[in-house]
């Protein structure tokens, strides 16, 4: 056996190190590959300061190795905000009893088959009594003043828009009290009533028509009789269907000898008309 009896060994020239039984070293480092036995090296041999960063990818994760408490927020705050609602294919990722599986949006997302909102719509509300709530259902009830004995004076034979100058309430904003319209947002069903108190001022006898109309409506009339000095209160009501843009009002014929007023008596509501989305 050969035996080495010095205790320093240096490399003859700087270029190549030494060979001791084929293993080189040179500048106090073990160069030769493969050299290094794996089984030979201790678990607390190798720690973080040892590793090179960005020297660990994929290939080196073991399944199942990281956990909760190896993730960092800003997986989730640095990605970036979606700021619209998601599409039916965006993916989400979820725990199935815990197996980790990914979801399309269109299987998770809230509504209910048969029923459709845009964008901006208001949500439509059920709550635990079972009440429905429709915020922006078009509705209004107007009327001519809002208080007693407001009233507005017929003299001329003919047809009259009849103008409901205040608002209780006008969701959406379709009733303009300049013109009497109110102006159908949306397409469908509209459950119409209106009810007019109308007085005669000056004739022995006299009649009134009134009605109330749409532009793709029939009209749909209640005629009165009146004798002088007295006054008579008219109710109509229909369910029509109209189409988006299409007008309602209503008005009111005197015959051509007969001066009349209409509006309020002893309440302020006695001529009014309410209108409302129903279908």
């Amino acid at each position: 056996m050969s035996e080495i009896k010095v205790d320093t060994v240096a490399e003859k020239t700087s270029a190549n190190g030494v060979t001791v039984d084929g293993l080189n070293i040179k500048d106090s480092k073990l160069v030769t590959s493969n050299s290094v036995v794996a089984g030979n090296i201790t678990a607390d041999a190798i720690d973080g300061t040892k590793i090179a960063d960005n020297a660990i990818d994929s290939e080196h994760y073991t399944d199942a190795s990281i956990d909760a408490a190896h993730l960092n927020a800003d997986v989730i705050t640095g990605a970036t905000a979606l700021t619209a609602e998601p599409a039916d294919t965006d993916e989400f990722l979820i725990s199935d009893a815990g197996t980790l599986k990914r979801i399309d949006y269109s299987l998770i997302k809230g509504g209910v088959d048969g029923i459709t909102s845009s964008a901006n719509a208001s949500a439509m509300t059920i709550d635990s009594n079972e009440i429905i709530s429709k915020t922006s259902q078009p509705m209004c009830f107007v009327c001519v003043g809002n208080t007693t004995g407001v009233k507005v004076q017929v003299n001329s034979a003919g047809s009259h828009t009849v103008l409901f100058s205040h608002e209780r309430f006008d969701v959406g904003g379709n009733y303009n009290t300049s013109n009497g319209n109110f102006t159908v947002p949306v397409a469908g069903y509209y459950s119409c009533h209106a009810s007019v108190r109308t007085f005669n001022t000056q004739q022995s006898a006299g009649y009134i028509q009134f009605r109330i109309q749409g532009n793709n409506q029939s009209c749909n009339e209640v005629v009165h009789l009146i004798a002088s000095g007295n006054s008579a209160t008219a109710n109509n009501s229909f369910v029509g269907y109209f189409d988006a843009n299409d007008t309602i009002t209503c008005a009111i014929y005197n015959s051509a000898d007969d001066d009349y007023q209409y509006g309020e008596g002893g309440n302020y509501n006695d001529t009014h008309m309410s209108i409302y989305k129903v279908g």
